[in-house]
């Protein structure tokens, strides 16, 4: 049996688009602007929730903000496909419970 005809797929492509967005913010942050420390600044807080990054010294004012402002609108596309990834898990909690409600009313 072939990948195709199992429905299988790599771990490649199942990556989801907050994958892509943490591992593009990550980028940004370390490459981009230098701060590899941040992990060892912010030990316990991800990359989503950083808030303070400093400006490299050879930036310009500029260029810094250019980027700040891509990372920031990452935060808040990370953030909203969070929402509403919780909420289409929850709206699914919601039916199920309201199908299992009426199952048990039919059984009685």
């Amino acid at each position: 049996m072939c990948r195709n005809c199992a429905e299988l797929n790599y771990a490649s492509q199942q990556k989801s688009g907050m994958d892509k967005k943490r591992l593009k913010m990550e980028r940004i942050i370390e490459r981009e602007l230098g701060y590899t420390w941040w992990r060892r600044d912010y030990p316990d807080t991800p990359i989503q929730d950083l808030w303070h990054i400093p400006k490299p010294p050879y930036m310009r004012w500029k260029k810094y903000e250019r980027i700040m402002k891509e990372f920031r609108q990452l935060q808040k596309d990370y953030e909203r496909e969070f929402w509403v990834g919780l909420s289409k898990i929850c709206y699914a909690k919601d039916i199920a419970e309201m199908a299992i409600r009426q199952l048990d009313r039919l059984r009685k």
